[in-house]
């Protein structure tokens, strides 16, 4: 009998999860451009990207292989909070809203647009989605899921080390933002 790799499986599992409010219109499909224009523009949207600035061509390719492609109507669910998280993204067209907050007291905290990237703590952790994510019109994501990084992590270890120092410094900024926003509020309710 053959049974499917696990990244397929967990893959599935975010696929039916994320279906909840809105049936998915594709499924979570791996890159496979033969298109070169198109090829083109995924290079230069996720080289924009500070994770993916300055790959040579060679790792490139390597980490191509690793990406999947997926298109979503406005309004549709990417993730919920609570969900298991189990991969990042990067916004190739469209943009997407994080919300966060109580079911009655949705925040919006971030508007994502071409060549932003989210969900990356996955990557890195088993943990569960602290917010929601949404299309906030018809969006095309690219993801990169845990089990395909622990395979770039295994195989080619100098790239894999270098990812995941890059998450590291990316998630440190975003903690002393985060840090120095909470400062200044609290330094408002202070002097109130």
């Amino acid at each position: 009998m053959n049974e499917k790799p696990k990244a397929d499986r967990d893959l599935e599992t975010m696929q039916s999860n994320s279906s909840r409010r809105r049936p998915p219109s594709l499924e979570w499909l791996p890159v496979r451009i033969r298109d070169r224009s198109r090829a083109r523009m995924i290079r230069e949207v996720m080289a924009s990207t500070p994770l993916f600035h300055g790959i040579g061509r060679q790792d490139w390719r390597l980490l191509s292989n690793l990406f999947h492609d997926r298109s979503y109507e406005q309004g549709e669910i990417i993730f919920e909070r609570g969900m298991p998280g189990l991969g990042m993204y990067v916004v190739i067209e469209g943009s997407v809203q994080i919300t966060g907050g109580g079911e009655d007291d949705e925040t919006v905290l971030a508007t994502l647009e071409k060549g932003d990237f989210f969900g990356e703590m996955a990557v890195i952790e088993e943990g569960v989605r602290n917010a929601t994510a949404s299309a906030a019109e018809p969006t095309r994501l690219i993801g990169l899921f845990r089990p395909q990084f622990r395979e770039l992590l295994r195989d080619r270890p100098k790239l894999g080390v270098l990812m995941y120092e890059r998450i590291g410094r990316i998630l440190v900024e975003r903690l002393r933002r985060a840090d120095e926003f909470l400062l200044q509020q609290a330094k408002r309710m202070a002097e109130q």
